[in-house]
């Protein structure tokens, strides 16, 4: 899989015409990765792109995945940022989630993490878990203040159809966290984060300053990226995504034979609307109107004017000369706005 993901880099070189702003190694468990493999993935993107002094290069790892081996080796070849998915800092939680780690583990990973010279760190946690109290979870964000952890991911628990979560919900073994909590739930990390000086800069996502996310940002404000290996994909910043096959060994094999195996899609003037303001409603800069072309912005009068003025007025939306965004209580309902704002297809 190493020696493949190489050969795609090398295949797929001519797609990048500029210097990486960022390098994301994620989209599973990378941190398992062996050393000398994370060092010759690391080495090969070097020795086919520029790579810019001071970009942003991000390694996922889960709590068990980090020692001093490891760390030191990460270091060395240049990651210097890392996502840890603690996911909560309770042990009861992270049974009930079967993780494989503990509490004291997630914690441990995080200050030897820092001790290593690892100043960007970013947590994931998860809210919304049925039966989790409001003590439980004021605790998660208070070790957070603790070991100062810059950034937090925040995701509600999603309940996926055909899992087990999903089959003891709808038998009633377990009853699903109602709305109300997951909202206050949200409100509580919110509030903490804007008390203590941090941002709010994406529905999920919360930093201080300084320590935003370039790689992610980018994806939102509809930036040019290359995904390589299983499931990958990538877009090249204006109508085209393409999306690597999930299947390991079709993909290995269609690397060997020389071609990616993946589809394209071409993004129609109406699906590049809508991707710009679902995208861009996700964030605290909003969407801005002063570069859209000339019918983009008679849509936007002529079409969806009464709804953003409904919006306003219901204090989900702020509008302030060609740009709009989202208010806290917008947010909560960022889906179902932006579609209200869509273009259609006629």
């Amino acid at each position: 899989m190493i020696e493949a993901l190489c050969e795609e880099m090398t295949m797929r070189k001519l797609e990048v015409n500029s210097t990486l702003e960022t390098i994301y190694f994620g989209g599973g468990t990378p941190g398992i990765i062996k050393e000398e493999n994370v060092t010759r993935l690391m080495e090969h993107v070097r020795e086919l792109f520029e790579v810019r002094s001071d970009a942003e290069i991000t390694l996922e790892v889960n709590p068990e995945d980090v020692n001093t081996s490891k760390l030191s080796v990460w270091k060395s070849i240049g990651i210097n940022r890392l996502s840890i998915g603690i996911q909560s800092f309770q042990d009861r939680i992270l049974h009930w989630m079967n993780r494989a780690h503990t509490a004291q583990e997630a914690m441990e990973a995080v200050q030897l993490a820092q001790k290593h010279g690892f100043d960007e760190i970013t947590v994931d946690l998860i809210y919304g878990i049925p039966g989790m109290t409001t003590a439980e979870w004021t605790s998660n964000i208070e070790q957070v203040t603790q070991l100062k952890v810059q950034h937090v991911s925040a995701y509600c628990l999603t309940v996926e159809p055909g899992t087990a979560l999903a089959h003891q919900i709808r038998t009633g073994r377990i009853n699903a966290a109602p709305d109300d909590q997951s909202i206050q739930e949200l409100s509580i990390l919110t509030q903490w984060v804007k008390s203590a000086g941090g941002l709010r800069y994406e529905i999920s996502n919360f930093a201080f300053e300084g320590h935003i996310a370039r790689h992610n940002t980018n994806y939102w404000k509809g930036k040019p990226y290359l995904g390589i290996g299983p499931s990958a994909h990538s877009f090249d910043g204006d109508r085209t995504r393409r999306w690597n096959v999930a299947n390991n060994n079709i993909y290995l094999r269609s690397v060997r034979d020389g071609l990616v195996d993946h589809e394209r899609e071409v993004l129609s003037d109406v699906n590049r609307f809508n991707e710009h303001m679902m995208t861009g409603l996700r964030t605290m800069w909003g969407v801005n109107f002063s570069d859209f072309p000339d019918h983009w912005r008679r849509h936007l009068e002529m079409n969806v004017k009464d709804e953003l003025a409904q919006f306003e007025h219901q204090g989900w939306l702020e509008h302030q000369s060609d740009r709009i965004w989202l208010t806290h209580e917008g947010w909560l309902r960022a889906d179902a706005i932006a579609a209200e704002l869509f273009m259609d297809a006629d």
